[in-house]
């Protein structure tokens, strides 16, 4: 699909008058004089495509409010409007919901043979209301089969009674009668938010409602693939800055920890690569490792219709649809240099940090009691008050002393070979148990990124969803 051009991202068909023996028939008061076209629709896939149930009911030469479906085993013709409308296909009524203000008036259909590829298909998206309303939309839709077609620019106002959603529309022209069924296309999103239903007839057209995704997905969504968007438009700039900062203070503290101009680079670490390493571990573990690997995540899984580079996300564009112009190259840039080396880092940290098991921690003894410096294991060289003590460690502290208060520090490598000792205040199992759960969470997010790129994982509606999303 990506290969195709952008109106294919709309998978626009159109519903036409009952078909016998393979010969078109006009139905009268229910057709113009020029074409048997009744309305609009689009494809979710190339065997499904959704349009309103009147239009059924129009093109069965029905009562255009009939509630009830027509008769099992009756068949409906489709033609391509992008395609010339040269190609034709035969579909059969898979499901049904009654038109009128108190239905949905929707139809799902399944084609008997599959849609030109070059028809395409659209993404039914539910998306959040903040990113919808008052947003600028699409409806593209045709009078004809001769009628070339018109594009709609119309504004999202918000939800309005009987489960619709209402638009103005912009321009010298409003919808007109056979613009039902058509897709409401979003530009920001990439995707169709809802399905025209009506136009204001009192307003020339220049007012009409469609029927939000939400709506759709809620009662037939088991027929199709769908995108639930769990992405603020607004929040993709949050991934920007994030993931960014969190490359270039991973790489420094990397640098700083494997080179020798660790002062240079990280004059907080006072000249040591263990303490380089220390801080580095904080970077990942205590707020943006976890956030930029969640976000992929959430990212992942919002866009789970489309093909797995479009479901990385990008640094560049403060949209989050302006992600899905992703290419492989793109996504595996990001993948590698955003998500994995910051991780792979972490993990050099964490090793350097706690698991090397000459790591020391020391006591202040002028806090504790019972600590002796004669007695102690070590003590560091021109910081005499600062000694290893029993029942002090990475994982463990006393109980006879202070615990927030300076009483403890972890000790860098160059303290009694060279120089000054260097050391940081520290909290035994606390804050190491932090730093571990911070990662195994960051890691945790990324492995289950991975797996929605291998997997498409979409979500699920929730209750607020269905009462506030479209």
């Amino acid at each position: 699909m990506t290969s195709l051009p952008v109106n294919s991202e709309r998978g626009l068909v159109a519903i036409l008058a009952l078909y016998r023996d393979g010969t078109a028939i006009e139905v009268g008061k229910h057709v113009g004089t020029e074409s048997e076209h009744v309305g609009m629709g689009f494809l979710l896939s190339d065997r499904i495509a959704l349009t309103c149930a009147h239009v059924v009911n129009l093109a069965l030469d029905r009562d255009e409010l009939a509630l009830n479906p027509p008769a099992d085993g009756t068949i409906l013709t489709l033609s391509f409007p992008m395609l010339g409308n040269a190609e034709l296909r035969q579909a059969r009524i898979l499901d049904w919901s009654s038109p009128g203000y108190d239905g949905l008036d929707c139809v799902v259909l399944e084609l008997l043979e599959a849609a030109p590829s070059e028809a395409g298909q659209t993404i039914l998206a539910i998306v959040p209301s903040e990113d919808i309303e008052d947003s600028h939309l699409l409806i593209y839709a045709s009078r004809s089969r001769k009628h070339p077609g018109a594009l709609l620019a119309a504004r999202m106002l918000g939800e309005v009674g009987g489960r619709w959603a209402q638009l103005d529309i912009s321009g010298r022209s409003g919808v007109q009668p056979g613009y039902s069924g058509c897709a409401v296309w979003s530009r920001e999103q990439r995707a169709t938010i809802g399905m025209m239903v009506t136009r204001g007839s009192e307003t020339d057209g220049f007012t009409g409602f469609f029927l939000p995704a939400v709506r759709i997905a809620d009662r037939f969504g088991t027929h199709f693939p769908k995108e639930i968007r769990r992405l603020q438009l607004r929040w993709q700039i949050a991934f920007t800055l994030s993931a960014l900062l969190l490359f270039v203070l991973m790489l420094v503290h990397f640098m700083a920890h494997t080179g020798s101009a660790t002062t240079w680079l990280a004059p907080w670490a006072s000249g040591s690569k263990d303490l380089a390493a220390f801080f580095g571990a904080h970077v990942f573990a205590v707020f943006l490792g976890p956030y930029v690997m969640w976000h992929a995540l959430l990212h992942a899984r919002s866009f789970a219709s489309r093909p797995w580079w479009q479901r990385v996300p990008s640094p560049f564009g403060n949209r989050s649809a302006a992600n899905l112009n992703n290419t492989r190259l793109g996504a595996l840039m990001v993948m590698l240099f955003l998500l994995f080396l910051p991780a792979y880092a972490q993990g050099v940290f964490l090793d350097q940090t706690f698991v090397d098991h000459g790591r020391r921690i020391v006591a202040n003894t002028e806090r504790f009691a019972g600590i002796s410096k004669d007695d102690a294991p070590w003590c560091a060289p021109q910081e005499a008050k600062w000694c290893q003590a029993d029942g002090v460690g990475i994982w463990s502290f006393r109980l006879d002393g202070p615990y927030f208060d300076h009483g403890y520090q972890i000790v860098g490598e160059t303290c009694g070979v060279s120089g000054p000792c260097q050391m940081v205040t520290f909290f035994p199992l606390l804050q190491p148990a932090i730093l571990f759960g911070g990662t195994l969470l960051a890691y945790g997010f990324f492995f289950l990124f991975v797996f929605a790129l291998v997997f498409p994982w979409p979500f699920t509606l929730t209750a607020t969803q269905k009462n506030g999303e479209h």
